[in-house]
Protein backbone atom coordinates (compact mmCIF):
# COMPACT_ATOMS: atom_id res chain seq x y z
CA UNK A 1 0.00 0.00 0.00
CA UNK A 2 1.46 3.70 -0.50
CA UNK A 3 0.79 5.76 1.70
CA UNK A 4 2.33 9.63 2.31
CA UNK A 5 3.52 10.95 5.71
CA UNK A 6 4.21 14.49 6.19
CA UNK A 7 7.41 15.69 7.22
CA UNK A 8 8.57 18.78 9.33
CA UNK A 9 8.71 20.46 12.86
CA UNK A 10 6.33 20.42 15.82
CA UNK A 11 6.17 23.14 18.60
CA UNK A 12 6.13 22.00 22.14
CA UNK A 13 6.41 24.30 25.15
CA UNK A 14 6.89 27.53 22.28
CA UNK A 15 10.03 25.26 21.12
CA UNK A 16 10.53 24.07 17.38
CA UNK A 17 11.74 20.30 17.14
CA UNK A 18 12.96 19.02 14.11
CA UNK A 19 12.13 14.99 13.56
CA UNK A 20 14.91 12.78 12.04
CA UNK A 21 15.07 13.06 8.88
CA UNK A 22 14.86 9.49 6.73
CA UNK A 23 16.42 8.30 4.12
CA UNK A 24 15.35 6.95 0.44
CA UNK A 25 15.25 3.52 -0.20
CA UNK A 26 15.67 4.18 -3.80
CA UNK A 27 18.33 6.91 -4.10
CA UNK A 28 19.73 6.90 -0.35
CA UNK A 29 19.39 10.45 0.27
CA UNK A 30 18.27 12.20 3.29
CA UNK A 31 14.27 13.12 2.28
CA UNK A 32 13.89 16.79 3.33
CA UNK A 33 11.01 17.16 1.29
CA UNK A 34 7.64 18.23 2.84
CA UNK A 35 5.93 15.10 2.43
CA UNK A 36 7.69 11.48 1.47
CA UNK A 37 6.41 8.11 0.64
CA UNK A 38 6.04 4.97 2.68
CA UNK A 39 6.49 1.52 0.89
CA UNK A 40 7.32 -2.08 2.11
CA UNK A 41 8.29 -0.29 5.47
CA UNK A 42 10.59 1.87 3.71
CA UNK A 43 10.97 5.43 2.74
CA UNK A 44 10.99 7.03 -1.03
CA UNK A 45 11.58 10.36 -2.32
CA UNK A 46 8.42 10.90 -4.53
CA UNK A 47 10.48 11.27 -7.67
CA UNK A 48 12.15 8.04 -6.66
CA UNK A 49 9.31 5.33 -6.46
CA UNK A 50 9.20 4.35 -10.07
CA UNK A 51 8.48 0.89 -11.77
CA UNK A 52 11.63 -1.66 -11.16
CA UNK A 53 10.81 -2.86 -15.07
CA UNK A 54 9.46 0.44 -17.26
CA UNK A 55 10.58 3.01 -14.70
CA UNK A 56 7.05 4.87 -14.60
CA UNK A 57 6.56 6.80 -11.60
CA UNK A 58 4.05 5.55 -9.07
CA UNK A 59 1.62 7.90 -8.05
CA UNK A 60 -1.55 6.23 -7.17
CA UNK A 61 -0.56 3.02 -6.90
CA UNK A 62 2.17 -0.10 -7.14
CA UNK A 63 2.57 -3.82 -7.10
CA UNK A 64 5.23 -5.78 -4.93
CA UNK A 65 6.78 -8.99 -5.78
CA UNK A 66 10.34 -9.71 -4.09
CA UNK A 67 11.34 -6.63 -2.83
CA UNK A 68 10.23 -4.88 -6.10
CA UNK A 69 7.76 -2.38 -6.68
CA UNK A 70 6.02 -2.06 -10.62
CA UNK A 71 3.04 -0.65 -12.17
CA UNK A 72 -0.20 -2.07 -12.41
CA UNK A 73 0.71 -2.74 -16.32
CA UNK A 74 4.29 -4.81 -15.31
CA UNK A 75 2.96 -6.61 -12.63
CA UNK A 76 0.29 -8.50 -14.22
CA UNK A 77 2.89 -9.07 -17.36
CA UNK A 78 5.96 -10.08 -15.50
CA UNK A 79 4.47 -12.19 -11.99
Amino acid sequence: MLGTSRIGSGVSSGEVKCEQLECCAGCSLKITDRFLLRMMDASWHEECLVCSVCRVRLTQSCFTKDNKVFCKYDYERWV
